[in-house]
C-alpha cells in the first residue's frame, strides 16, 4: 500500500549573534505569501510576521522529508546573515522597535479551526501585544492508493486531527516543555488547531522543536502513520475513550502538563505506537535538551 504524503512549514526567528536581540526577519529574506521566492531545494521562502518561513517540498516518507529539509536548510544559511542566527523559540516577547512594520502587526493569513469544537478559531489581534510564537504545522496529503481516502472527506480530516492530538500533541507536551511552549497557545497551537486542504490536512498544534533534528523529523511522521492507521483501522473513538475523552486530551496539550503527558504515554499511547515511533520517541526523549541545530543538519557553511 502505498503511503500518504507529508510536508512541512517551519517558521523561525531571528536574532544577532553577537547581542542576542531578536530581529524582525523583514529586511533579511525574500518572498512573501503572495510571492513566495523559490529555492533551489524546491521550496518556498517567505517572511511571515517578523519570522522566517518556508513551504518545504512534499516527502513521500519520512526519509525523503528528513533529506529535502537538510537540502533547505543549507540553502537557508547562505541566505541567513553571517551576523544573524536562527532561533526555534515557540514565542518570544519581541522588543516594541521590531514591530514597527505592517505585516508585524498582521496575524493569520486565512482563518484555522478546531476539530473538537468544530468552529472557526478565533484570529489573534497583533497590536494588543509584543508575543510572537512560530510553528511547524503537519501537512498531510492523499495519494492515490495509499488506503486513506477519509483524508479527502471533512470528517475524515476532523477524525485525524484528533488522533495527531492524541500521538503528536500528548507526546510534544513530553518533549516541547518549555514556559514558551505554553505561551505560544496564548496565539497559536491550541489542541485541534487545522486547517481542512483540498490534498488532506494541516495539523497546527505544534511548534517547531521537531526541526531541531532528522530524529524527530522521523519521530513525527512515524507518529503520523500512527494516526492515519487508527483511522484506517477506525479505532480513534476507541483511543480517545481510553485517553480520558476530548478534555482530557486538550487540556494535557493547552496547559503543558508533562506529568498527565507521560502518564497517558506510558498507559495507553505505548499501546498503539509502532516500533519505529517507541525507538524515536526514545532516541529523542533522552537527547531533547542537547541538540545542536547546525551540527544535526550538517549544516558548514554557518559562519
Amino acid at each position: 500500500m502505498k503511503r500518504s504524503s507529508i510536508g512541512t512549514d517551519p517558521e523561525f526567528f531571528i536574532r544577532n549573534k553577537e547581542t542576542g536581540a531578536f530581529i524582525n526577519a523583514e529586511t533579511y529574506f525574500p518572498g512573501t505569501k503572495e510571492a513566495p521566492h523559490l529555492m533551489q531545494s524546491g521550496a518556498g521562502l517567505q517572511t511571515d510576521n517578523v519570522a522566517v518561513e518556508f513551504a518545504s517540498p512534499v516527502g513521500a516518507d519520512g526519509k525523503d522529508l528528513v533529506a529535502k529539509l537538510e537540502a533547505t536548510f543549507k540553502e537557508l544559511f547562505l541566505i541567513l546573515p553571517p551576523d544573524k542566527m536562527l532561533d526555534l523559540s515557540p514565542a518570544v516577547l519581541f522588543p516594541e522597535a521590531e514591530l514597527q512594520t505592517e505585516q508585524a502587526q498582521l496575524f493569520g493569513c486565512s482563518p484555522s479551526y478546531c476539530a473538537w469544537e468544530l468552529c472557526e478559531n478565533e484570529r489573534p489581534n497583533a497590536t494588543f501585544t509584543n508575543l510572537r510564537s512560530i510553528g511547524a504545522h503537519i501537512h498531510i496529503g492523499h495519494v492515490e492508493g495509499d488506503g486513506n481516502d477519509f483524508l479527502l472527506d471533512i470528517y475524515g480530516k476532523i477524525n485525524v486531527v484528533k488522533m495527531c492530538d492524541s500521538f503528536h500533541g500528548i507526546i510534544s507536551v513530553v518533549l516541547d516543555n518549555s514556559k514558551e511552549s505554553v505561551m505560544r497557545r496564548e496565539l497559536y497551537g491550541k489542541a485541534g488547531e487545522h486547517r481542512p486542504k483540498a490534498y488532506g490536512v494541516e495539523y497546527r498544534t505544534l511548534s517547531p522543536f521537531w526541526m531541531k533534528s532528522p530524529n524527530l523529523v522521523m519521530l513525527i511522521d512515524s507518529l503520523t502513520q500512527d494516526a492515519l492507521r487508527m483511522v484506517r483501522e477506525e479505532k480513534h473513538e476507541q483511543l480517545i475513550s481510553e485517553l480520558g475523552g476530548g478534555d482530557v486530551i486538550r487540556e494535557i496539550i493547552n496547559t503543558g502538563n508533562v506529568d498527565k503527558a507521560k502518564v497517558a504515554i506510558e498507559t495507553v499511547l505505548s499501546k498503539y505506537m509502532s516500533d519505529d515511533s517507541k525507538y524515536f520517541f526514545n532516541e529523542c526523549k533522552d537527547a531533547i535538551g542537547s541538540y545542536d541545530f547546525v551540527k544535526e543538519w550538517k549544516i558548514t557553511t554557518a559562519a
